[in-house]
């Protein structure tokens, strides 16, 4: 049984799954939490798909309106970012059928550094994400999509599967051929 919201300052304390559970009973307030949490970390990935950011905007906000419109079916056994990352996929896919995609420069990536002890390393090391992830831009989209979701958004394999419609020994094997793929790149 979810958890009832008595004050919007207990609402950041709720789990995702709690907040999805609060928004089928028809809370705003926890949908909104919701999208707080995730609509930067969205808008990162399809930006990373569209090179547009107003496309990558239109597409998540498509996105947030899809899930609160259908957010009775999401199923609390799963992870909400999970369900969330299927939209946006599936609403990325679906925009580059209707629009074929324009040629673009190779652009910085806003890849946050895990731990730096000095200016400099911090350089170096967002300058070798910057070149890591423009590399991984040229892989076929599937694989660049699984590496993306495993290194940057952290998900587990079964995530992945969840979100990407594969089965986890796909996923497990895609993601190696994309490392491998990524390594002769490199």
């Amino acid at each position: 049984m979810p958890v009832k919201i008595n004050n919007s300052s207990e609402i950041s304390f709720l789990s995702d799954q709690e907040l999805a559970l609060q928004a089928c009973d028809g809370c705003r307030l926890s949908f909104d939490e919701l999208v707080n949490r995730y609509s930067e970390k969205v808008l990162k990935f399809i930006y990373t798909k569209t090179r547009s950011l107003e496309c990558a905007e239109d597409i998540v906000q498509d996105a947030f309106v899809r899930a609160w419109q259908n957010i009775e079916k999401y199923d609390p056994k799963y992870s909400f970012s999970t369900w969330l990352y299927t939209i946006a996929i599936r609403l990325t896919q679906n925009h580059f059928r209707k629009k074929r995609p324009i040629a673009v420069e190779d652009e910085i990536l806003d890849c946050r550094s895990q731990c730096t002890t000095t200016a400099i390393d911090h350089l170096i090391r967002e300058e070798q994400k910057e070149i890591l992830w423009q590399t991984a831009a040229k892989l076929k989209p599937d694989h660049y999509n699984l590496l993306w979701l495993k290194y940057v958004e952290n998900q587990s394999i079964e995530e992945i599967a969840k979100t990407t419609g594969k089965s986890q020994v796909s996923v497990k094997v895609s993601l190696h051929r994309a490392r491998a793929k990524l390594a002769k790149m490199l």
